[in-house]
């Protein structure tokens, strides 16, 4: 079961009702961690025991550390539980990339005869491991006292909105939420309800149509000319922003049913007129992540090297940031783009300190506009390898934009009606950057227009949104 599949609606409801006629805080987030487990284990069996796993690891990892007798107990105990915690998902996710990888070299055996074929990988293990991993380091670093309690701990891992695809929550800010549920509140409904209805239009409207045309394309690049390849590139991103940012705020609809504050995981990212800007504003929990946990450790100890040490921090970090999207080279590639274009960024950000002149800011002079359209082109060039099957694949993509242009494939309904919908949730995005304080589709003060506009949306969704598909988000190979 997913968020778009007909069970989670009906599933949803039937839980918000027994959730709030139950009085007690205990029983509630009992309730909340069986339906939590349900959730999941309606996903995989085996996923569901893998989580167990983790969780279990986890818990110990933290109480060890919290009752350590000394330091050197205390360290070892955070170093075998960080180890422990993350093999999951180094088995899942790369053992058997690795084993082909050396197969293809020393020729173990045939490849109809691996022996690691069993192995699949887990939804949402890449995002609850990081969860946990952050927990453990935040309980090492005394930011977090250990959670006595292995249910809360439990839930918190497996909190149904956020297990499949994030956003990447901190331990800080859900554990305290599930020990202090809120009432019934109708003021949290409401935006709840808003926000989800938003998220679906992202999803099913906006990213599912342009992904019909995006797979057919990428999937048959022969077929097509190199303008239809560019288009299809060009739209990518907004595909994964619409999905992605989707799904978040279907989770971030969710969490506030039940009076649950999840931290935000896009804002408006496409006006950013610079990359570092964007990674800002892009899926935010899993730069944050990398930035506590992985960027801000490294640039302590390069600091002595001075701008030498940011820009291999930020390479190192992009490039283990595209290893956890995916264990294939593309996006190995996919994070050295990443980390030079903004290693670039970072050396004349520090040539101009130096001189002592200031960046503009300004959106809507010349230079910031220009930033924004050259911060998305760059950005949708890494992100042909983030899409493609293989570097090869991507060269041979990008040789046939620039040798065989012809003419683009638009005769796609899909295409149409996906173009429209990116114009709206793009204009919409437009209004909250620079007019808040006009009309903000069903969130103005203007209830005849507000209700409008939301029945229009809703229209939409069951109209035209891709919604027999059953299609998965594409955060969930991740």
């Amino acid at each position: 079961m997913t968020f778009t599949s007909v069970l989670f609606l009906p599933y949803l409801v039937v839980f918000l009702i027994l959730f709030y006629l139950l009085k007690q805080n205990t029983l509630r987030w009992l309730l909340l961690l069986g339906a939590s487990i349900a959730f999941y284990l309606n996903i995989h069996l085996g996923f569901t025991l893998i989580l167990f796993l983790v969780s279990i690891i986890t818990y110990l990892t933290s109480i060890g550390i919290k009752n350590s007798k000394n330091e050197k107990s205390r360290v070892n105990t955070f170093r075998i539980g960080i180890f422990l915690t993350i093999l999951p998902l180094l088995v899942s996710k790369y053992l058997l990339t690795l084993f082909k990888l050396l197969n293809d070299y020393f020729y173990f055996t045939e490849q109809s005869d691996n022996p690691l074929s069993w192995i699949i990988l887990p939804v949402g293990i890449s995002f609850y491991t990081f969860m946990a991993l952050g927990y453990i380091i935040d309980v090492y670093n005394e930011e977090i006292e250990a959670e006595p309690n292995y249910g809360k701990l439990l839930l918190f891992l497996s909190f149904f909105p956020l297990v499949l695809s994030g956003p990447i929550e901190r331990g800080k800010n859900l554990l305290i939420q599930f020990s202090n549920l809120p009432k019934f509140d109708f003021h949290f409904i409401n935006q709840g309800i808003k926000l989800m209805i938003w998220g679906y239009f992202m999803k099913l409207v906006v990213a599912d149509r342009l992904g019909l045309y995006i797979d057919l394309v990428y999937s048959n690049p022969n077929n097509y000319s190199g303008s239809s390849i560019a288009l299809a590139a060009i739209l990518y991103p907004f595909q994964v922003y619409a999905d992605l940012g989707g799904y978040s705020l279907i989770t971030i609809g969710v969490g506030q049913l039940l009076g649950i504050k999840i931290i935000p995981n896009f804002n408006r990212p496409f006006f950013a007129s610079t990359m570092a800007e964007f990674w800002r504003r892009w899926h935010m929990s899993l730069i944050n992540w990398f930035n506590k946990y992985l960027y801000t450790p490294l640039s302590y100890e390069f600091r002595k090297l001075g701008i030498y040490g940011i820009l291999i921090s930020l390479m190192i970090t992009f490039i283990v940031s595209g290893i956890w999207h995916g264990a294939n080279l593309t996006f190995i590639v996919w994070g050295i783009l990443q980390g030079l274009f903004l290693s670039i960024e970072a050396t004349m950000l520090y040539l101009k300190q130096k001189k002592g002149t200031e960046l503009n800011s300004n959106y809507f002079k010349l230079p910031a506009i220009f930033g924004m359209a050259l911060t998305f082109f760059l950005f949708a060039i890494s992100q042909v390898f983030a899409r493609a099957e293989s570097v090869p694949n991507a060269i041979f993509l990008f040789k046939k934009i620039f040798s065989n242009l012809g003419m683009p494939y638009i005769s796609s309904i899909s295409l149409l009606v996906g173009l429209l919908a990116l114009f709206m949730l793009l204009s919409y995005d437009f209004m909250l950057e620079f007019n808040k304080k006009r009309i903000l589709l069903y969130l103005n003060k203007y209830k005849p227009l507000k209700y409008f506009i939301l029945s229009l949306i809703i229209y939409s969704i069951l109209t035209i949104g891709n919604t027999g598909s059953e299609g998965k988000f594409i955060y969930f190979n991740f």
